[in-house]
């Protein structure tokens, strides 16, 4: 089912323009990751569909829903880490949370989610930072929306905090929702998300699949002394992108191929390979591709 639909939505801040023509969907289920540097307009995105601030041109869409402020009533959103209440408790801030938006709510199944369940007592004010942020992603869900929005969740936090905000939103994924998730760690997101749009200087550059997107390459490394390379990569099968830095060839080819085959084939050729590595695409080296040439 279709949760979002965007078209041509443009943004401009002055003689800046922010977001360029930009086109997305959103399906049940998803978790897109958008993804870019900063100052790429992913926050300005998230604005723009959550009402906050208004597009110069296009159209967006909510649940097929023509009133927007009622699509808002199905949607949590964590743009910036709520003022909770220091010395009230992990319970009492989402309490408040609840009263605001009118409803009433069992805290339990929402903080053992992003594990706080252990400490549902605990003064806010004892809690770690990653803690805190898993706090805030437990207010946006409060009401049990549909859609979940997160800009930057693992901002600023350490290894930990972030391992911990990372498992959380993959729970959270796993219980059915559907998630909006906006971040500059390309990481973050190839673990995270089912789904990517890259976006760079307010235009979208790709959008599918993490799967789709990585497609079914292996990235290779190869070198041997005193031998003509260039011919021996040309002659394998359906080889991409070749490109040579520090002595070492770099190309694409195939997944099912394996090392000890290319090894075999420059055997054959009467050579030896000094260096032969095989590594499977990471959505960094298909991001640093998308963005290098934009």
């Amino acid at each position: 089912m279709k949760v979002l639909e965007v078209q041509s939505l443009n943004k401009y801040y002055g003689s800046l323009h922010a977001i360029q023509d930009l086109n997305l969907h959103l399906e049940s289920g998803q978790v897109l990751g958008l993804l870019g540097p900063n100052g790429s307009g992913k926050t300005t995105t998230l604005g723009m569909l959550l009402g906050i601030t208004l597009p110069n041109s296009g159209f967006y869409q909510w649940f097929d829903e023509p009133e927007h402020h009622l699509a808002r009533l199905r949607i949590g959103a964590l743009l910036e880490t709520p003022n909770f209440y220091p010395y009230l408790n992990a319970d009492e801030n989402l309490a408040i949370i609840a009263q605001i938006k009118g409803v009433q709510e069992n805290f339990s199944p929402l903080l053992d989610l992003v594990g706080l369940g252990n400490r549902r007592s605990s003064k806010f004010s004892t809690f770690s930072l990653g803690m805190k942020q898993r706090l805030a992603i437990a207010s946006a869900m409060v009401g049990d929306p549909e859609v979940l929005i997160f800009d930057e969740p693992t901002n600023g936090l350490d290894p930990q905090g972030i391992a911990e905000v990372r498992n959380s939103i993959i729970q959270i994924a796993k219980s059915g929702k559907t998630i909006l998730m906006a971040s500059h760690m390309l990481d973050e997101v190839e673990k995270v998300c089912s789904h990517v749009a890259i976006l760079k200087q307010g235009q979208l550059l790709a959008q599918g699949p993490v799967g789709a997107l990585l497609g079914n390459q292996v990235l290779v490394e190869i070198s041997a002394s005193g031998v003509e390379m260039e011919s021996f990569i040309q002659s394998l099968p359906e080889v991409s992108n070749v490109e040579f830095e520090n002595g070492i060839y770099y190309f694409q080819m195939p997944e099912n191929w394996t090392g000890a085959e290319i090894n075999r084939l420059a055997m054959d050729k009467g050579f030896t390979l000094s260096h032969l590595q095989l590594k499977k695409r990471s959505l960094e080296s298909e991001f640093l591709a998308i963005t290098k040439d934009n």
